[in-house]
């Protein structure tokens, strides 16, 4: 008896979850219950024509309002900037000793690297680790 309330649980989280998905994926679900087929197809059918032709209609009305919106123009208009009006502080080039480039950086010490690297930050900021690397 567990057994089949467990399966009948999951089987009804299935049907939910999927139902859950496709709603989310844009489906539109229509039910149409095996009882109220059996009792009237004729009826049943005749509901199912009419959501289709209701779903037609909302999808073009919505094809419609996507061309509208993709005609839509706009303007950009840019300012122009000088290249000389700049505050910033004229860029420098960091000069490092020779010694960093003979090991790779974690074989050298703490401290080296500390200071390296102050050297570096009152000329530029940030420093790239590959530009601190090439030495």
């Amino acid at each position: 008896m567990a057994k089949l309330m467990m399966a009948a649980r999951s089987a009804r989280d299935r049907d939910r979850l999927r139902k859950q998905v496709l709603e989310n994926m844009g489906w539109q679900i229509f039910r149409i219950w095996s009882t109220d087929w059996f009792r009237n197809p004729k009826q049943e059918l005749e509901r199912l024509i009419k959501a289709i032709e209701k779903a037609k209609e909302q999808a073009t009305l919505h094809d419609h309002e996507e061309e509208a919106a993709q005609a839509e123009v706009i303007e950009v208009s840019r300012e122009e900037l000088s290249l000389w009006a700049s505050n910033a502080p004229a860029y420098v080039v960091a000069v490092l000793p020779r010694e960093i480039s003979h090991f790779e950086l974690h074989l050298h010490g703490l401290s080296k690297l500390a200071g390296w690297n102050r050297g570096c930050g009152h000329s530029r900021s940030p420093v790239h680790f590959d530009e601190m690397a090439r030495g």
